[in-house]
């Protein structure tokens, strides 16, 4: 099953959301969920609306938050959990890629993620910091770049 007795923490299904003319990946019958293993978080895929699962990743920390992404055309989870924002590409051999969102506190944790793609075909994501941390948002999300913080261009929100 999905969750082999596992509590689900949270749940994407695709298609990909998108904005204006419809760019982005179709993923009819696409989902998948973050389930606490008491450790950690597994994450797992169906693409098969739940009749298979598939574990794409295993995480030492919570997960609160997924959504899809296309990433040049490869399915891409964006997982937002209690360490930070992670990204989770569907390809064969593919690992968690942690995006660095805050310098100043990189593994801060995230309650929500949102991803979005405006009229002219760019990706947006938008992430919501715990412990009223504020709201991050990227609205030119091109790659993680952990050296110089990912998303490259993201900007907070503060809170209240």
């Amino acid at each position: 099953g999905h969750s082999d007795g596992e509590p689900v923490r949270a749940a994407a299904t695709g298609p990909l959301a998108t904005a204006g003319r419809g760019a982005g990946l179709s993923l009819p019958g696409h989902v998948a969920v973050a389930t606490d293993h008491g450790g950690g978080c597994r994450i797992r895929v169906s693409t098969d609306l739940g009749t298979s699962w598939t574990t794409v990743a295993d995480l030492g920390f919570g997960v609160n938050d997924l959504v899809w992404l296309d990433r040049g055309g490869t399915p891409t989870l964006l997982a937002a959990g209690t360490k930070g924002l992670y990204e989770i590409p569907l390809a064969p051999g593919a690992v968690p890629i942690p995006n660095l969102v805050d310098a100043q506190q990189p593994d801060r944790g995230f309650h929500a993620v949102a991803a979005f793609t405006d009229v002219r075909g760019r990706v947006g994501v938008a992430v919501a910091a715990e412990a009223a941390g504020g709201i991050w948002l990227c609205l030119l999300y091109t790659s993680p770049n952990v050296s110089t913080g990912s998303p490259p261009t993201a900007r907070r929100s503060a809170p209240g």
